[in-house]
């Protein structure tokens, strides 16, 4: 900042309800947990600063959390997690290329003949 030079302050931003509809939380290093509830029934997400959330799980969580996002639609919120699977890549045995057409007298022509 020079000596002398006066900075204008701005006018107040609007802060609308909508900009702040979920919070992402970038990496697993302890700020949230799933812990399963002691009577099988369910479970609960623990968010630091935020405290024990209870969770609905609709598919089981494979591979190892790298993010989770809270999202706020309506009245409701979600957990979004990002997870990363380590399993091994079946690879496929070599084959011979085959070209296909489809056409209008027949539905498929493949170039080997079948």
């Amino acid at each position: 900042k020079k000596q002398g030079k006066r900075v204008k302050a701005g006018f107040p931003r609007f802060k609308s309800i909508d900009r702040y509809k979920s919070i992402t939380y970038p990496q697993d290093n302890g700020s949230f947990s799933i812990q399963e509830n002691h009577k099988g029934k369910g479970a609960y997400l623990r968010v630091s600063r935020i405290g024990n959330m209870k969770i609905e799980l609709h598919k089981d969580i494979e591979g190892t959390i790298k993010t989770m996002t809270i999202k706020r639609e309506g009245r409701k919120y979600y957990a979004i997690f990002t997870a990363v699977n380590n399993s091994e890549v079946k690879k496929v045995e070599d084959a011979r290329p085959v070209g296909i057409d489809l056409g209008l007298n027949s539905f498929i022509a493949m170039s080997d003949g079948k």
